[in-house]
């Protein structure tokens, strides 16, 4: 025979396990949105602090490497600080949470990508100019564009808030998944 009281602290075990788990689940998601605006916000931050401090002119033989260098989103100045942080800051804590980042930010840069390059997003008079693939084709230019020249007025301006804090983001949970893996013991190792 079951008693009264058997069954309540069965009970209350079964929802203190479950405020546990959930408890558990809000930090890991409070630590995932800190590590997502570190990774995107931050470091698109840094970055244009760094290129300001350093100012490069894309001028000379080599221009187009220079411009490289120093344009949003594939220079050095955003992506070197998210991997540095991303490894600074993804071992603090034992969940991978830091390391999701990236595959996050991808995903939304697709739904971006995709979203942007749909018939319906596109205004009429740019329906008659572009019609199929030249639409994926100019989506593509002005978010991953490697020729800073190639943009007029306002087209290239999807790099820096979207394709930026994507890279970024991705170099971000590299570092993090490197810590994770640096401080992973190595089995059969000797010393």
């Amino acid at each position: 025979m079951v008693d009264r009281q058997s069954i309540l602290s069965v009970r209350e075990s079964a929802c203190s396990d479950l405020e546990s788990t959930e408890r558990g689940f809000r930090e890991i998601a409070a630590r995932f949105i800190l590590h997502s605006a570190l990774a995107t916000v931050g470091c698109v931050l840094m970055g244009c602090f760094l290129l300001t401090m350093v100012p490069l002119r894309p001028i000379g033989p080599h221009w187009r490497l220079i411009a490289l260098l120093t344009d949003a989103p594939y220079s050095p100045a955003f992506w070197a600080p998210a991997l540095l942080l991303g490894y600074l800051e993804g071992g603090r804590r034992p969940d991978r949470s830091a390391c999701w980042v990236g595959p996050v930010g991808v995903v939304i840069l697709a739904i971006v990508f995709f979203d942007s390059a749909s018939p319906g997003r596109q205004p009429a008079y740019r329906l008659k100019q572009s019609q199929g693939p030249n639409m994926l084709t100019e989506t593509a230019g002005s978010l991953f564009g490697l020729d800073p020249n190639s943009c007029g007025g306002d087209e290239c301006l999807g790099r820096l808030p979207f394709t930026t804090p994507a890279l970024t983001s991705v170099a971000y949970s590299i570092g993090a998944w490197a810590k994770l893996r640096s401080k992973r013991p190595v089995s059969g190792a000797r010393l």
